[in-house]
């Protein structure tokens, strides 16, 4: 049957929550706790591990040197004190940077290293070329040094990278991301057949109800970005989304 996926604003329903929090909703801390510390840095994280999220998302491109390096834009121009591509920089240079509060830009291992499985992580595949890499430390952290593979998620729009990330890794489970929801998901769900993703990730502006269901209906899960207020956690609870990106954690837990 052809799914109908039109794309327009979720609808705020009429029923009211007496709470933020919810038992069914998994609560993600967007960049780590990103709205009151600097986004994907280890202060960033061990606040959202302070507050109890259950999950961290944090993004990652190849630096010049070739390390996973945590960090959401192609440049360190926003997000630090220093200018130019991260793909061009060292890691020796990207350390040399202040990305607020005095924290440096960190590797995926540090983060890893600072989590030690008291929640799982949702690494987003930013940079060409992360597929590949992302999966070998996983392997490494789950062959090596006791790990789960339930210990880690993956989600990109970068429908190569998570390709890249598949052929090297069957066990975790992936998110494919979206910033538009397609008027018809005949392509959407041949891509995640083809991916063999569990989920999707998704923009509240671009999402309906309607489309979730869709999307439980296929058996796969629906998390909702970015979520920060207590109007948008009563919409998306009342859709039945399975889980929500934010950069308050605490507000939700």
């Amino acid at each position: 049957m052809k799914m109908l996926c039109t794309t327009i604003t979720v609808l705020i329903l009429c029923s009211a929550m007496s709470m933020y929090g919810s038992d069914n909703i998994l609560i993600i801390a967007h960049r780590g706790a990103s709205g009151d510390l600097p986004e994907n840095t280890l202060q960033s994280f061990q606040g959202a591990m302070d507050c109890g999220a259950l999950m961290i998302e944090l993004d990652v491109h190849l630096c010049a040197t070739g390390q996973l390096v945590v960090i959401h834009d192609q440049t360190v121009d926003r997000t630090t004190d220093g200018q130019g591509e991260v793909a061009q920089m060292t890691l020796a240079e990207l350390k040399c940077l202040d990305a607020g509060n005095g924290q440096t830009i960190p590797t995926l291992d540090e983060v890893f290293e600072l989590v030690d499985r008291r929640m799982r992580i949702n690494v987003e595949l930013k940079g060409v070329g992360t597929g590949a890499p992302v999966a070998d430390l996983i392997e490494h952290y789950v062959n090596d040094r006791g790990w789960l593979h339930t210990d880690f998620r993956i989600s990109s729009l970068d429908f190569e990278q998570l390709q890249d990330f598949r052929i090297c890794n069957k066990r975790v489970d992936m998110g494919l991301t979206l910033v538009d929801i397609p008027e018809s998901c005949n392509k959407l769900l041949a891509d995640i057949n083809h991916l063999q993703v569990s989920g999707v990730d998704a923009w509240i502006e671009g999402t309906t109800c309607v489309f979730i269901q869709l999307m439980h209906e296929q058996g796969l899960t629906v998390y909702l970005y970015t979520i920060n207020g207590p109007k948008q956690f009563e919409t998306v609870s009342n859709c039945g989304a399975d889980g929500i990106y934010t950069n308050y954690p605490e507000k939700f837990l």
